[in-house]
């Protein structure tokens, strides 16, 4: 079964055995370079107790030989030979495989692909040593104030979701894994039903079906039941009262602050719009405030994240406990005040229409320098078509005309007064020298 979209820019194909395939012509015609990103079905959101971490030790084993080829290096040096990119990450949501290859071997790197996937060895000896390695990532994880933050951020923002937990921790290792536990996991998740891959290249759809319906992806492997049990949750605990968390961190010299807000999936658009408005540009409402006019950071940004539902919105700033709450011999406001007297002013008189043309236009153009990257389109066409298979699908062309172009001022200061509020608001703190959590929520009331 084909469909094709947006006057074949687009196309899809559903094999009897449910593995999908979706493809978009590269943008540069010149181009001899395939992009292929594979995504299974799995990731942590759909772990439990007693196996958290499992998505991403599955991940690394995958890495480690299959059935016909058992050794590792002889698996990886058809890739290295060739100049092949390979990589793999695990995601809450999915766990995806990135190649990028020159066309000439899109055919052999498909079919190793597809025989590491799902002909994994699992060789126990193996399984032992990996699980050390894996061990030693999370150390160095560890040692990264970004990811510590986001831990914290994730388990109070999604608190009650299969969101909140993270996607593999020093934790989850504190005794090793039940070797049959993860094998039977992946035998259950590591099925072509559970996958899709996303491809952008020069060589035609007709072909690239041809050669990965020469693959295992498209082969009758048994279908292994998968249990209620592991089904991802996406309800989040209610609240609505200020949220405080702080965590010390005595040797480090700086302080990582985090106003975060919870927000709708639906509403992304207009929430992107409003996220680069507030920041990541130099001409941004919170760099010109924090760094041109009162001198308090180098470093500011705003980010957002979305699950199928549910999402946040993130305002981040680096600072250190002598700017944090007043500067200049403690004559004006520091970074914290200025931000929650900045919330209030937005909520207040919303955005104005040439922020918002500003904006647009950084956004359209932007977009177009996105698109030109096909890592960027395999990966927003894999995600889409995973995670929601029944909506179409925008062409990198025709993104910012679908998504962007009709958003008005209105949709952007609605967006602010449904979610810039202090009963939906979490302040997070990481770092050496924090303010108490009484001073915070005395800043805070000035937050409608």
């Amino acid at each position: 079964m084909s469909k094709s979209t947006h006057k074949e820019l687009i196309q899809k194909h559903v094999w009897p055995n449910g593995f999908r395939c979706v493809y978009e012509k590269s943008m540069n015609p010149s181009s001899q370079i395939t992009y292929i990103q594979l995504f299974c079905d799995m990731g942590s959101a759909y772990e439990i107790d007693g196996i958290r971490g499992a998505s991403h030790m599955i991940e690394h084993m995958c890495f480690k030989g299959t059935n016909t080829i058992p050794n590792k290096t002889e698996l990886m040096l058809h890739f290295d030979r060739n100049g092949v990119y390979f990589n793999a990450m695990t995601e809450k949501r999915y766990t995806s495989y990135i190649l990028k290859c020159p066309d000439e071997h899109v055919e052999s790197c498909l079919r190793i692909l597809a025989t590491m996937i799902l002909d994994s060895n699992f060789n126990r000896k193996e399984f032992k040593k990996e699980e050390r390695v894996v061990i030693q990532e999370n150390i160095i994880r560890t040692d990264n104030p970004f990811i510590f933050t986001k831990s914290i951020i994730d388990s109070t923002l999604y608190e009650g979701s299969s969101y909140m937990y993270e996607i593999d921790t020093l934790r989850y290792h504190t005794k090793p894994f039940n070797y049959d536990e993860i094998v039977n996991l992946y035998h259950m998740f590591y099925h072509p039903s559970r996958m899709l891959i996303s491809v952008v290249t020069n060589r035609s759809f007709t072909n690239i079906r041809q050669i990965l319906k020469n693959t295992r992806f498209v082969s009758n492997i048994p279908v292994h039941p998968i249990p209620q049990k592991f089904s991802i949750n996406h309800h989040i605990k209610p609240y609505n009262e200020l949220r405080i968390k702080l965590e010390h961190k005595p040797n480090m010299n700086s302080i990582h602050l985090c106003v975060v807000f919870n927000t709708k999936t639906i509403d992304k658009y207009v929430l992107n719009i409003l996220s680069d408005i507030i920041s990541n540009s130099f001409t941004s409402k919170l760099d010109v405030l924090l760094r041109d006019k009162h001198g308090l950071t180098y470093m500011s940004n705003v980010l957002v994240n979305y699950t199928e539902i549910h999402g946040i919105f993130c305002i981040c700033v680096m600072t250190d406990s002598k700017t944090i709450l007043q500067n200049q011999k403690k004559i004006k406001p520091g970074v914290f005040p200025v931000i929650i007297h900045f919330l209030h002013d937005i909520y207040k008189n919303g955005i104005t229409s040439a922020e918002l043309r500003l904006q647009k236009g950084r956004m359209k153009g932007n977009l177009a320098i996105q698109h030109e990257n096909p890592e960027n389109i395999t990966q927003y066409n894999g995600y889409q078509s995973l995670v929601f298979p029944d909506r179409e699908l925008t062409p990198s062309t025709k993104f910012y005309e679908t998504h962007y172009q009709h958003i008005r001022k209105a949709d952007v200061d609605s967006a602010i007064r449904t979610y810039f509020t202090r009963s939906n608001m979490t302040v997070c703190m990481v770092g050496n020298g924090l303010p108490t959590e009484r001073k915070i929520t005395e800043i805070c009331e000035y937050i409608s």
